[in-house]
């Protein structure tokens, strides 16, 4: 049900600034390549996705509302690291729970 699945085959190779650019330097634009992190800082993406959803308004008159839902992501979450921690002021003691 995520709303930018097909971008990847519609637009990776017309328009590849609509993807991100990943930690390697290259944007993932091809269909089956775990491509598809959209770019969403950039404002052509927003202009595309507004008119890709008021086509569908036009289409289905009777529609109120159609959800936008990028994609999750495949990376595990960033651990914090005592530095960032003693940085934010936070207590460094090791018999307490991180949050």
């Amino acid at each position: 049900m995520h709303s930018f699945n097909d971008w990847p085959e519609r637009y990776g190779k017309s328009n590849p600034e609509y993807f991100a650019v990943q930690s390697t330097g290259h944007r993932l634009t091809e269909t089956g390549s775990m491509g598809g992190h959209v770019y969403f800082s950039n404002p052509d993406v927003l202009r595309q996705t507004i008119a890709a959803k008021q086509s569908e308004f036009d289409e289905t008159p009777w529609r109120r509302y159609s959800p936008i839902m990028p994609g999750g992501t495949r990376y595990p979450p960033r651990r914090r690291s005592r530095a960032g921690d003693r940085r934010r002021g936070r207590a460094l003691d090791k018999r307490s729970p991180r949050e």
